[in-house]
């Protein structure tokens, strides 16, 4: 029987904002709205919050995720990567004999604006068989410059030709990291999103993403205003 477990990943050691992943928006801890978001998708039989933390796992568990063990210290470091977490997490399960879900839902607390209609259709093409993985991404300028020798660098060729390029004139650009599907990985594998990656847009306003202390700050500003709250409604989760 085919299963999809959602992960929240959220380490204790933020070092830009200490404590970030349980800091408040709305009033309700920052890795609770990402809990409170899997349990409302209908495709997903499991929330797990994966934490070093036993703070952390208190408070994941009074919101309904399962914690069935803490991340180990090679997983929670500042340069961890998912494919570390996974590996962490695969091999606990199998050490305590909790069978492994067939996919999962990677859902970053960072990130707590969320559309579930967005989520149901990334699941549903997921569940074509046709891509190795589903990333739900918001629309991104295109326009971006890198530091080449401390000049600005333009990421595009249009602009060597020009002294300005419109937004339209640009192949659209994705950011990723609202959440992804594939599965689950039997070892450990840095590529385990595949090669056949595929995507489903959301709205721009769950772009935000929760970094610092001021992102926490403009976000609970915008919440707690006619309009801001008119506008996130059904994309935050505090319950």
């Amino acid at each position: 029987m085919s299963t999809t477990w959602a992960i929240v990943p959220a380490r204790s050691g933020s070092k830009g904002y200490p404590g970030k992943n349980v800091a408040t928006v709305a009033g309700v801890p920052l890795l609770a709205h990402s809990i409170n978001f899997a349990k409302k998708l209908s495709f997903i039989d499991r929330v797990i919050l994966s934490t070093d933390s036993a703070d952390y796992a208190s408070v994941g568990e009074q919101y309904g995720a399962d914690v069935p063990f803490l991340r180990g210290a090679e997983a929670s470091m500042d340069f961890s990567m998912e494919e570390d977490i996974l590996e962490d997490f695969r091999v606990k399960c199998e050490r305590e004999n909790i069978p492994l879900p067939t996919n999962v839902l990677w859902l970053r607390p960072t990130h707590p604006l969320r559309d579930i209609q967005t989520f149901e259709s990334a699941y549903k093409k997921f569940s074509t068989g046709q891509y190795s993985s589903v990333c739900v991404v918001t629309p991104e300028d295109p326009r971006v410059f890198f530091d080449q020798d401390g000049l600005l660098s333009p990421s595009i060729k249009n602009f060597e030709q020009r002294s300005m390029v419109r937004r339209q004139d640009c192949p659209p650009a994705y950011r990723i990291f609202g959440g992804e599907i594939f599965p689950f990985p039997r070892a450990f594998d840095p590529l385990f999103l595949g090669n056949r990656v595929a995507f489903e847009l959301a709205s721009k306003f769950c772009k935000f993403d929760i970094d610092y202390e001021e992102d926490l700050a403009y976000l609970n500003y915008l919440t707690a205003t006619t309009g801001g709250a008119q506008r996130l409604s059904g994309l935050l989760h505090p319950d």
